[in-house]
């Protein structure tokens, strides 16, 4: 089991409560033993926003669910779930010291909208910060199974992001969406129930270099998916009139599951944008900040597999998240305060980092070393890029 010690400090350098990182450490387990049962790595197909997170791009924001769409009908069952979840809270017991008790695995079996039987699950957990003694003030972690979700494309393998120092040797491998069913998932639920999760997320999608979806099927699988559910496709008109629903919970279903909660308005105002290029229209031609020199490659680790000292994957980390949501940041660096655009983290052919900026003073392109860095404060502003940011990190190996 991870530390208590290493869950702080990833709290200190994503700059989140400590029991948002164990749950999202017991995400990583939980998903371990549902790809290890079985019954289950071939017939539950992983999808929803931690999918995105953990399997696609980690700069998306911490999520606190399971979801997944269960190709065997026989799995909805309550006393198949109550003993196949026994056995993998054994075995995750086995591998990682983490307790799952089975008094605390609840499962409801229910018709949805659509008339068809789905399940809401909650499974508590002991981890490394969670109460020592007794249940009932132990965390939950919540699991949505649906069976009559359409599945459009062949489910793909993809080792999850599980950063931490006890994930299984060789990692963890699920059985999830593509990306563009993914994404497609993630657009309707914006047109259809128009939550600020899902416009954070579908913006993140237009702000991801990393991988982008192929266009033409992620459109049709919005097509697909819209009309199983018997819903309009999205339109940019139409989440446009649901702004209040989408602003007025910003804060308070967004705020703890972010470094730093960005400024609403650069979100919305973001989505004609979208649209846009949803249907095909072209984004800004970005180009690097500067030519990359002799000997430099631009680096996309993860922070925490950066070989630096920790208070400095701190402000990297901070650096990473204001970069990838638009935002300035209040760099100390050596013996000044340098307020900055943040683009790209380069090694150089000495094998040194470099954080490759703009100063917001001068509006010239500024280099910092990294080990010369002693803070970085994220400012609730936003700017316009004027370069391609490089500082969204790869979580899959090239």
């Amino acid at each position: 089991m991870a530390t208590k010690q290493e869950i702080k400090h990833f709290t200190l350098v994503h700059g989140l409560r400590p029991h948002v990182i164990e749950k999202d450490y017991l995400l990583g387990w939980i998903l371990a033993g549902i790809y290890h049962h079985v019954s289950l790595k071939s017939n539950w197909i992983f999808k929803g926003g931690t999918c995105i997170k953990k399997c696609y791009f980690d700069s998306c924001r911490f999520s606190e669910d399971l979801d997944f769409t269960i190709a065997e009908p026989s799995h909805l069952d309550h006393d198949f779930l109550v003993e196949t979840f026994s056995e993998i809270s054994e075995w995750i017991f086995k591998q990682s010291g983490l307790e799952i008790p089975k008094r605390l695995l609840s499962f409801e079996i229910f018709n949805n909208p659509r008339g068809t039987e789905s399940c809401q699950a909650k499974v508590g957990y002991r981890g490394p910060i969670s109460p020592r003694q007794g249940y009932r003030s132990l965390p939950r972690i919540k699991i949505d199974l649906t069976f009559d979700e359409v599945v459009l494309l062949p489910p793909v393998d993809r080792t999850i992001y599980h950063p931490y120092s006890d994930a299984p040797q060789g990692g963890i491998s699920v059985r999830c969406y593509t990306p563009e069913e993914a994404y497609a998932e993630k657009i309707c639920a914006l047109g259809d129930r128009a939550l600020p999760r899902d416009l954070y997320d579908v913006i993140n999608l237009l702000r991801n270099d990393e991988e982008q979806p192929n266009l033409s099927v992620l459109n049709d699988s919005i097509q697909k998916k819209c009309a199983h559910r018997d819903r309009p496709v999205p339109t940019l008109t139409g989440v446009q009139s649901k702004r209040k629903s989408l602003e007025v919970p910003w804060r308070s279903m967004l705020g703890h599951q972010l470094q730093e909660l960005p400024p609403f308005e650069s979100y919305f105002n973001a989505l004609p944008e979208f649209f846009n290029w949803l249907e095909g229209g072209a984004l800004p031609s970005l180009f690097a900040i500067d030519k990359v020199a002799t000997g430099e490659v631009v680096v996309r680790k993860p922070t925490m597999n950066l070989p630096v000292k920790r208070t400095t994957q701190s402000y990297l980390e901070s650096i990473r998240f204001a970069a990838v949501n638009y935002l300035f940041v209040d760099l100390e660096y050596k013996q000044s305060i340098h307020r900055i655009e943040p683009y790209s983290l380069r090694r150089t052919k000495d094998g040194d980092l470099a954080l490759h900026a703009i100063s917001v003073t001068n509006g010239e392109h500024c280099r910092y070393e990294i080990d010369q860095i002693h803070g970085a404060t994220i400012i609730q502003q936003s700017f316009v890029p004027r370069y391609l940011v490089e500082l969204r990190p790869k979580i899959q190996p090239s």
